[in-house]
């Protein structure tokens, strides 16, 4: 049945020319398929009849298929927007970056006391903070037309993007701020011997932040069982 899911999206595809965005299309449409598929498979149904169930809910595809043809013009509103967005996610990983090592040349080249040292790096880590939750809540977010698995899968299509920047964004300056802690506590107070220690507790903050994205998942498809 899964072969048949995956040719109904292939035919529904015969008309558009095969391009990189229509690939990753029709890849993330048949993953979302097969999870409903299998899903009620689960709840007990036979296999015709999870097909049907699932091929039933899909909906009009004409949207989705639109969206990837080519010429496609994005409104200059949502450019313009996106600029800014990616701006101001630019400047937050700056200042993560910048600040352990500010903390650092104040205590080192300029003789800061370690304590005084330290509060540029939470202001800056702050300001980041802020600009990436003012971006996650100025975002607008996808609201689907009806009840269709097509607007379901938009739905999850940009949630899931969102999710993958901010996840992104956070990584690149979360070890940076690791690396930059390390060297401070080991600055300032010599503990080469047992500063290691740092890099577990910052190998456990991976896995939280992991946890939490994976149960935050789990309650977004509970929604839609």
């Amino acid at each position: 049945m899964l072969d048949k899911i995956h040719d109904y999206i292939e035919q529904s595809f015969t008309e558009v020319k095969e391009t990189r965005k229509v690939k990753e299309l029709k890849d993330e449409l048949f993953e979302n398929l097969k999870e409903k598929y299998n899903d009620q498979i689960q709840n007990g149904k036979s296999k015709q009849e999870a097909y049907n169930s699932v091929i039933s809910g899909i909906g009009d595809l004409s949207e989705l298929i639109e969206s990837v043809k080519e010429p496609y013009f994005m409104p200059s509103e949502l450019i313009e927007e996106r600029k800014k967005r990616a701006l101001r996610v630019s400047i937050a990983i700056a200042l993560f970056i910048i600040s352990p090592f500010l903390t650092a040349v104040l205590i080192v080249n300029i003789g800061i006391q370690p304590t005084l040292a330290s509060l540029p790096m939470f202001i800056l880590i702050a300001v980041g903070t802020g600009l990436l939750v003012y971006n996650g809540m100025t975002k607008q977010n996808y609201s689907p037309s009806d009840d269709t698995m097509v607007e379901e899968f938009k739905e999850w299509r940009v949630k899931t993007k969102s999710t993958n920047l901010a996840y992104k964004s956070f990584m690149s300056a979360y070890w940076m701020i690791i690396v930059g802690i390390f060297l401070i506590v080991n600055i300032c107070f010599d503990a080469w011997s047992f500063s290691w220690i740092i890099f577990i507790i910052g190998a456990a903050g991976i896995h939280i932040a992991e946890g939490v994205l994976q149960l935050k998942d789990a309650e977004d498809d509970d929604k839609y069982e």
